[in-house]
């Protein structure tokens, strides 16, 4: 078994979670109430910030060119993403400066930005494996509702959204960031492997708080 079809395995019943979230159904359904998408858009406009600043600090902790150069690449996509891509769809939204500047991070994203911090704060494959499941979540929850809801979803006004990480280039960098973590963790002992499912377990339940956050707005 690779260590990521384990790390797969530990989450099985968080990742169920995140699938069955209401915020996810709506979006599939396109019913999901406008208000609470741009909530959802500010709260992760706020978490792409962050995460730009922590793989920063798991570049401080690489020690091989593999880890640098992948850290370098996807802080360039991130970075990409959050410029051309996401403020635009903020401002298409409606969303203005001022509720920038004024909503501010839920409780549960600052819980879990918190968690990342500490995480990337120790060896690079700590961190890299804590976000990984941000990562291979988005995929896996987009995989599975394409699949169950493609009629409904081409006619939902979050299309875009099932569309962006159901793409080959998501895709892609994904697969490449489950082969990274696979090939670290290989020099890895038992211990060290327990503690890197446990990251990746306690990152799902972040995770849901996340959306669940997003749905109650706030």
């Amino acid at each position: 078994m690779k260590f990521s079809e384990k790390l797969a395995e530990t989450v099985k019943g968080g990742w169920e979670q995140a699938v069955a979230q209401p915020f996810v159904q709506e979006m599939a359904a396109g019913t999901l109430a406008p208000a609470r998408f741009r909530y959802y858009m500010l709260q992760d406009y706020y978490y792409l910030q962050e995460y730009i600043k922590i793989l920063a600090v798991i570049r401080s902790h690489a020690n091989t060119e593999e880890v640098l150069a992948f850290v370098d690449g996807t802080t360039g996509v991130v970075q990409e993403e959050l410029q051309h891509v996401h403020i635009p769809n903020m401002k298409e939204l409606g969303i203005t400066a001022e509720q920038i500047e004024t909503t501010g991070l839920s409780e549960a994203g600052k819980n879990y930005l918190a968690y990342l911090h500490q995480t990337a704060d120790g060896p690079a494959l700590y961190g890299l494996t804590a976000l990984l499941q941000c990562s291979w979540l988005y995929a896996h929850i987009a995989r599975v509702w394409t699949d169950k809801s493609a009629d409904t979803i081409a006619t939902s006004p979050y299309r875009s959204w099932f569309e962006a990480y159901t793409s080959e280039g998501y895709v892609a960098g994904n697969d490449a960031w489950i082969d990274l973590v696979d090939r670290l963790a290989e020099g890895a002992n038992d211990p060290e492997r327990e503690k890197l499912c446990e990251i990746f377990k306690t990152c799902a339940g972040h995770e849901n708080n996340f959306w669940e956050a997003a749905y109650n707005m706030g």
